[in-house]
């Protein structure tokens, strides 16, 4: 629809997609952003990552993905910066919370 706006002269027109994490082992998912990406639509993908697909995910993507966040460069990361909060006294929640949303940022 995004890239159909641009053809049309549509420029003010703007547009949303929401796909879920399962859907990024698909590669009609791919073939969509890619497309999307190449002709520089006016599009906001937003990414529901709720670690619930139907299957379990499979093939290259997935492999590639584990591999960084089980590296152990990405480990390290995560336990200096942890190591470093806990060298300024206790964690608190809100310092808690900021180490999980960096971790998930990491990844």
């Amino acid at each position: 629809m995004a890239v159909a706006s641009q053809y049309k002269g549509e420029h003010d027109r703007q547009h949303i997609a929401v796909i879920g994490d399962g859907s990024m082992t698909a590669g009609l998912a791919f073939e969509g952003l890619e497309n999307a990406g190449s002709q520089n639509a006016n599009i906001l993908v937003i990414l529901n990552d709720n670690c619930m697909s139907i299957d379990p995910n499979i093939g290259a993507l997935r492999d590639y993905l584990t591999k960084i966040t089980t590296s152990h460069t990405f480990n390290f990361v995560r336990d200096e910066i942890r190591d470093l909060f806990e060298k300024f006294g206790k964690i608190g929640t809100i310092t808690k919370e900021f180490l999980e949303h960096t971790e998930q940022g990491l990844k």
